[in-house]
């Protein structure tokens, strides 16, 4: 069977690009010593030479974002050492770009800026001094079941926790990371690419999906402390509904979202009626057994191709730049949309993609 290709996160400043004195000023105007003091808590993993950022410096990509578990990851649909095989790939053909390496996982404080403590604090591997057994297994079967690698159930020491944390949360965190310094990147430059991130399954108090941390809603926490007026619009075009993105980005009338998927998957991540995705397609496909999907070995499948989904796309993407004309644009460049993909269940090629994106 083939592997989930995945995504790729994009991101683009469509004001004018900011010194790092119009980036960092509003943090420091106003205030007091102990807010500055949580402010560098926060954001303490952020570029640390942003002013010698050469400016065509747009890519970023750290190899400790792919997930290698012993062999156990090659049993889950999603490659998840897909990041190096991309950066090869790039190195390879395009051998002039230059990369920047998120240094540190994204910190504890970033992500309170979004998730709740006691989500936080669940994924942390402090705290098993009291309730020792306990604590493990709550915090093991968290991890396993956002994974969705129950392979990984053999884990169920402190040792196995640890190695949990090493080889599957550090590198999202770093993934998490990588998308918070292409928003700065793209402050700069103009635009910039995180080869990992896109998290948009997570939620303020829980995960799923393979998604840990709500890396773009965090990255929008950021931008809003640089400067609250920032219009935000959310491009999300993975083949599945960002019902992460759309739980804490969904009242927040300075961000705005874009989501095209496949509505007959993921039947537990549907829109809410009490939020908001202001721009949506849920898409009929018209293939809803992977099975048989599996058994067509390249025949042609029936459902949305790339004419009326690129149709689509634009006349979506085309209102939402109109109406809300925003600052900054995240992309969630998904790929689980093209035909052979197992999980994504659609009809789109590989040119039909290149298109979109």
């Amino acid at each position: 069977m083939k592997r989930n290709i995945g995504i790729m996160l994009a991101l683009l400043c469509a004001a004018s690009c900011y010194s790092m004195e119009e980036v960092y000023q509003p943090l420091l105007n106003n205030e007091s010593p102990e807010q500055l003091r949580k402010l560098s808590k926060t954001w303490s993993s952020l570029l640390d030479n942003y002013e010698e950022i050469d400016e065509d410096l747009h890519m970023v990509y750290n190899p400790g974002c792919n997930v290698s578990f012993f062999g156990l990851e090659k049993k889950h649909p999603f490659d998840s050492t897909k990041y190096e095989k991309i950066y090869t790939f790039l190195k390879k053909n395009y051998p002039e770009l230059k990369f920047h390496k998120p240094v540190r996982p994204v910190t504890n404080g970033a992500l309170s800026t979004v998730h709740t403590a006691d989500y936080i604090h669940s994924l942390c591997l402090s705290g098993f001094d009291k309730f020792r057994k306990a604590k493990i297994q709550r915090s093991r079967k968290l991890i396993i079941d956002i994974s969705e690698m129950e392979d990984l159930g053999s884990m169920k020491t402190t040792i196995g926790l640890c190695l949990l944390y090493a080889k599957l949360l550090k590198p999202m965190k770093l993934a998490a990371q990588g998308t918070l310094d292409a928003t700065i990147l793209a402050l700069k430059n103009g635009w910039s690419i995180n080869l990992a991130g896109g998290f948009h399954h997570a939620k303020a108090e829980m995960g799923s999906g393979y998604c840990f941390y709500a890396d773009v809603p965090i990255a929008i926490q950021l931008l809003h402390l640089i400067n609250p007026e920032f219009k935000v619009l959310i491009v999300d075009l993975d083949v599945h509904h960002g019902d992460g993105n759309e739980a804490i980005c969904g009242e927040n009338d300075k961000v705005f979202i874009l989501d095209m998927f496949n509505k007959n998957i993921f039947a537990d991540n549907k829109p809410d009626d009490e939020k908001k995705v202001d721009y949506m397609a849920a898409i009929e496909p018209g293939i809803l057994d992977a099975e048989w999907l599996s058994a067509q070995q390249g025949k042609k499948i029936d459902g949305i191709e790339d004419d009326e989904y690129l149709e689509k796309l634009e006349e979506l993407y085309t209102q939402a730049l109109d109406e809300c004309k925003p600052d900054f644009i995240f992309y969630n460049a998904g790929t689980d949309v093209y035909q052979e993909d197992p999980l994504g269940r659609m009809n789109i090629t590989k040119d039909g993609i290149k298109q979109r994106d």
